[in-house]
């Protein structure tokens, strides 16, 4: 690459930026909080009943479904919770509500209204979905941010 230097020009080279795309510190960062988010989306995608919610109790038959229900219910009202502050968190600048930040929050307070309201268990999964699409399509306009 051929730098001017006044009125001359010199040769000089300029050696690329060798780091491999991993060891990018903006990349890895925008990695770990992707997965963060996207693990705490996706536990709202476990199926309430059966065999998954009784992992969540220490009883097991008929009690340990009932009982892990009741405790896999709450998990996924946390975790909505949490999901939705760190998404309210990230509002700011001209974009505001409408931007993913703002979709995502409103998925979560509609993720948190269908917890409160006791939805069916689908609707839960569904909502949970969306979050978790809005939190590969984040994660991925991060990644693509970290390049100049």
């Amino acid at each position: 690459m051929y730098v001017k230097e006044s009125c001359s020009f010199r040769a000089e080279f300029i050696a690329p930026n060798n780091t491999p795309w991993y060891k990018n510190p903006c990349i890895q960062s925008a990695l770990a909080k992707g997965a963060a988010s996207t693990a705490l989306d996706a536990v709202g995608l476990l199926p309430e009943g059966g065999a998954v919610a009784s992992a969540f109790s220490l009883w097991h038959g008929a009690a340990a479904v009932s009982n892990g229900n009741k405790i896999l219910e709450r998990v996924q009202f946390g975790t909505a919770l949490i999901s939705t502050a760190n998404a309210g968190s990230d509002i700011s600048g001209s974009e505001g509500a409408f931007s993913l930040s703002g979709a995502q929050t409103l998925t979560g307070a509609t993720a948190i209204g269908a917890g409160l309201l006791k939805a069916a268990p689908v609707v839960g999964q569904v909502i949970s979905g969306i979050s978790v699409a809005e939190d590969l399509y984040g994660t991925y306009k991060a990644v693509a941010g970290c390049h100049p």
